[in-house]
Order: structure tokens, then C-alpha cells, then sequence
């Protein structure tokens, strides 16, 4: 199979440090040609997984998601650069395996804050949802969820206390704005690949 077995069924360890801040390479491969490349990826305790791919020369793209136990993630790719984040304060083994395969995969990435007047953050490439949720549940209807179009206009303006179940849907957002939480957070960003 030549350049592209580099891809094909792949594995690749590492043991985090109990340390939340540092980013950690795991895997760095390119092919010889673009395919669909399943990673599956696993680990004792929640990291992020930062997916960082190419294909045929186009421009790159990555993607990062929070994974509790395990995930998988399909990209189009003949290169990759997987980087690993421990979310524990513990030591925690982590392990991936590429494969050449096509699966649609669903995921989450999983961004904190504390209680501020607003914030601003970019949505992920493959966002297509997103859910407010507070360590003090009081606070939902002050708080409020602002999606941005790419030139900074306020689409839509959400209670944080309205927000669907499954989450506000991103349409064409390119950011959003978590304005007065009011208490420590998360926004939880569901993906698809």
C-alpha cells in the first residue's frame, strides 16, 4: 500500500501528566494519498483530543473535542497532527488507533469558565450545536447565549433559560458571546464529522 499504510491502522500511546494546561503531541503522519481516516481514541480519564488534518493540498483544519472515556472522530485526511490535553489532575494513559474507514461521528468539546461579564469565543469547525449549562442553575435567566456572524453582528440572542434541549442550533455563527453567567460554567459544543 505504500505511502499511505503511514495512516492505515495506526496506533499510538501516551501517558499525560496530571496537569490540565499541557498540550501533548501523540501522533504527527502524512500519506501518500487523502482518505477517510477513523481515530479512535481512549483514555482512563477526560482529555481533549486535538484532530489536525489536510487532504490534497487544501487548507488544514483542526478540531478539538472532549472525550470521557473514549471517541471517535473521522476526517478526510493525508496528513494528521494528533495532540492530547489531560482534564484531570491525575496521570492518565491515553491511546489512539487510525484507521482507513469511514464512520459519521458525533462528538462534544467542553470549554469552562467562571462567572464574568461576557465572553467571546470562536465556534469549532464542525459545531453544530451548543448548550449553556451553570454550576448554579439560579443564574439561567440572566444568563444568555449570543451567537455572532463572521462580521460580529448579533444573530440571535438567547436565554440561557429558553435554550432547546439538544442545544441552540449554530447555522452560520462564526462565534459566540456567553454573556453574565453569573456562576462557574460550561458550554458544551456538539460536533459532527
Amino acid at each position: 500500500m505504500g505511502a499511505a499504510s503511514r495512516l492505515s491502522r495506526t496506533t499510538a500511546e501516551v501517558t499525560l501528566p496530571g496537569d490540565t494546561v499541557a498540550v501533548v503531541p501523540l501522533f504527527q503522519a502524512t500519506a501518500g494519498c487523502a482518505d477517510w481516516r477513523l481515530i479512535e481514541a481512549s483514555g482512563e480519564r477526560p482529555f481533549d483530543l486535538e484532530v489536525g488534518w489536510a487532504a490534497a493540498g487544501a487548507r488544514g483544519q483542526t478540531l478539538t473535542c472532549t472525550v470521557s472515556r473514549s471517541a471517535q472522530v473521522c476526517v478526510y485526511a493525508s496528513s494528521l497532527d494528533l495532540r492530547v490535553r489531560n482534564r484531570a489532575a491525575a496521570e492518565n494513559p491515553v491511546a489512539v488507533l487510525v484507521a482507513d474507514a469511514f464512520l459519521a461521528t458525533a462528538n462534544v468539546h467542553q470549554t469552562e469558565g467562571l462567572a464574568t461579564a461576557s465572553r467571546d469565543q470562536a465556534l469549532a469547525v464542525a459545531a453544530v450545536s451548543l448548550r449553556l449549562e451553570l454550576a448554579n442553575p439560579d443564574g439561567m435567566p440572566q444568563a444568555r447565549l449570543r451567537l455572532l456572524d463572521p462580521d460580529g453582528a448579533v444573530r440571535a440572542d438567547i436565554a440561557a433559560a429558553d435554550q432547546p434541549a439538544d442545544g441552540v442550533t449554530v447555522g452560520g455563527a462564526a462565534s459566540v458571546q456567553i454573556v453574565s453567567p453569573q456562576s462557574p460554567w460550561r458550554l458544551l459544543t456538539f460536533l459532527h464529522r
